[in-house]
């Protein structure tokens, strides 16, 4: 019984962390915007969800059908790949981004169908918002030097004072949505 509780800990905080580790390399690598940064996770999302998939039927214990919802969109892709699309490139590559996202919602359910993996969850979840705000705010400070973790332009209809923190994520707006989200997740989890 006891080796059993262990195994569980075990378990909530290995996938916690390595939760927090995704979330984090993920900000870092600018959102994982270019295609480039996301074909080894996607490979290790793709392995590891099937793996997971499959021992959770094994135990009686499938994956939620909402988690394989974006499963949907890469089935999409895939019917326009096989058509004959205009970007055999871009059409591949939007298919396997989809099933990514599959991977990992399947994953994450898998993961907070007990307490202890939704409470590493949600910890991890607030590692990577400090370390999204904490990394734009030293790189607004010329703390840390990161490519474009300040946006400078002279353009006074885009910023009054030349500059708009543009985060790990490059793009103002998108650091500026992604904060918000960040805002909003303690009144989601209360």
């Amino acid at each position: 019984m006891f080796y059993k509780g262990l195994l569980r800990i075990t378990f909530s905080l290995a996938g916690g962390l390595l939760f927090a580790w995704v979330l984090c390399w993920a900000a870092y690598k600018q959102g994982l915007f270019y295609d480039a940064d996301l074909y080894g996770l996607e490979s290790a999302l793709l392995f590891a969800a099937a793996v997971a998939s499959i021992a959770a039927v094994a135990v009686g214990r499938a994956p939620p059908w909402w988690a394989l919802a974006p499963l949907g969109l890469a089935a999409a892709y895939g019917c326009a790949w096989l058509a004959g699309p205009a970007s055999v490139k871009g059409t591949a590559d939007s298919l396997l981004r989809w099933c990514a996202y599959g991977a990992w919602l399947a994953l994450a359910a898998l993961f907070a169908a007990r307490r202890g993996g939704r409470t590493a969850g949600h910890a991890a979840l607030h590692v990577a918002g400090l370390y999204f705000v904490w990394g734009g705010l030293a790189g607004w400070y010329g703390w840390i030097h990161y490519p474009d973790i300040v946006y400078r332009s002279s353009d006074a209809a885009l910023s009054m004072t030349g500059a708009r923190l543009a985060g790990f994520l490059q793009y103002p707006n998108a650091c500026g949505a992604v904060a918000a989200f960040f805002c909003a997740c303690p009144m989601a989890a209360a």
